[in-house]
C-alpha cells in the first residue's frame, strides 16, 4: 500500500528564501543616504512614509508579492504626490518605497538597486526588473521547500537520499529508509508557490498514512506553509512518481529492486478485500 499527496503548493518564509538565493543583503543597499538627488527633509519624509505605510510580510508567494507591490506602489505614489517635499519625485519615491517594503526587493541584485535608486526610470525597465526578481523568488522558494522535504523525511527515517534535477526545472528527490521503502518528492517552482507531489511507496500496510502525517508535520515545523493538498491511497505500486523513481534508479543503480514479500502482502490484501465485497453482495 502507498499514499500520495498531489496538487499542493508550498511557501516558506520570505527571509529564508532570500538567504537561499544569496540576496538577503542586497535590499540593504537601498539606503536613503544614497539618494543624492533628494534633500535631507525629503529623505526624512520618505522614511516617515515607509514607517507609516509598510506592511510586514512573513509568508508570500511571487504572485502575492507582485499584487502587493502594485498596491503599495499606487499608495506610495498618491502620498508622495500630496507631499510638498516629494511631489516632484513622486514616481521615484513610490518605486523605491514599494520595493523596499516588498519581498521582491530582497531578490533584486546590487546593480539593479543602483538603477532603481536613480531619479528617473522607465516603466518598462522597472517591470523587467520586477519580473527577474519574481523569478528568483519562485526558484528560491522551490529550493527551500525541496530542502525542507528532505530534512523532514530524514526525521521520519528516510535517510538515504538521491536527488535528480530534470531538464524542465522540476526537482525529483528519492529518499529511502533502511527497509527499502521510498519517499519520492517532486518540486517545481511556480508564481503561486512551489508545486509539490509526495509519494510514499513500498509499504505493505496502512502505516504509510502515519508516516505521511509525520512528514507533513515536519514541514510545518520548518515554517513551510502548504495549501491545497489532496491525499489518496493506491494499492498498485505504479504511477507517475513511482515511474520517476524507477527511471532515476536505473540511471544510478541499474534495474530497480523489487520486493516480493511486499508484493505478496499487497496481493493478499487485495484478495481479502475482494472476498469481503463479494460476501457483502451475496448477503
Amino acid at each position: 500500500m502507498s499514499e500520495v499527496v498531489t496538487a499542493g503548493t508550498a511557501a516558506v518564509g520570505v527571509t529564508a528564501c532570500a538567504a537561499v538565493a544569496g540576496l538577503a543583503l542586497a535590499a540593504g543597499y537601498a539606503a536613503y543616504k544614497g539618494l543624492v538627488w533628494l534633500n535631507e527633509q525629503a529623505k526624512r519624509e520618505m522614511e516617515r512614509l515607509e514607517k507609516d505605510l509598510a506592511q510586514p510580510v512573513s509568508y508570500s508567494t511571487t504572485a502575492e508579492a507582485r499584487k502587493q507591490f502594485k498596491k503599495q506602489f499606487a499608495l506610495f505614489k498618491t502620498k508622495a504626490e500630496r507631499s510638498p517635499l516629494l511631489k516632484n519625485h513622486a514616481d521615484a519615491a513610490a518605486r523605491i518605497l514599494s520595493l523596499k517594503t516588498s519581498p521582491l526587493g530582497l531578490f533584486l541584485e546590487r546593480e539593479e538597486w543602483k538603477r532603481i535608486l536613480q531619479p528617473n526610470m522607465s516603466s518598462h525597465l522597472l517591470a523587467a526588473m520586477v519580473g527577474h526578481a519574481g523569478k528568483r523568488f519562485s526558484e528560491a522558494n522551490a529550493s527551500c521547500v525541496a530542502r525542507s522535504i528532505v530534512e523532514g523525511a530524514k526525521e521520519t527515517g528516510f535517510t538515504n537520499q538521491r536527488t535528480q534535477q530534470v531538464a524542465n526545472g522540476k526537482q525529483i528527490m528519492v529518499v529511502k529508509d533502511d527497509l527499502g521503502r521510498a519517499l519520492v518528492a517532486e518540486v517545481a517552482s511556480t508564481d503561486d508557490g512551489a508545486e509539490i507531489k509526495i509519494d510514499l511507496t513500498g509499504f505493505g500496510d496502512r502505516s504509510c498514512h502515519g508516516v505521511l502525517d509525520r512528514v507533513l508535520s515536519e514541514l510545518g515545523q520548518r515554517s513551510v506553509r502548504v495549501n491545497g493538498l489532496r491525499r489518496r491511497s493506491h494499492y498498485r505500486r505504479e504511477g507517475i512518481l513511482l515511474s520517476a523513481t524507477n527511471s532515476i534508479e536505473k540511471k544510478i543503480d541499474g534495474p530497480a529492486r523489487a520486493y516480493p514479500d511486499q508484493e505478496r502482502r499487497e496481493a493478499e490484501a487485495r484478495r481479502l478485500r475482494q472476498q469481503k465485497i463479494s460476501r457483502t453482495k451475496v448477503s
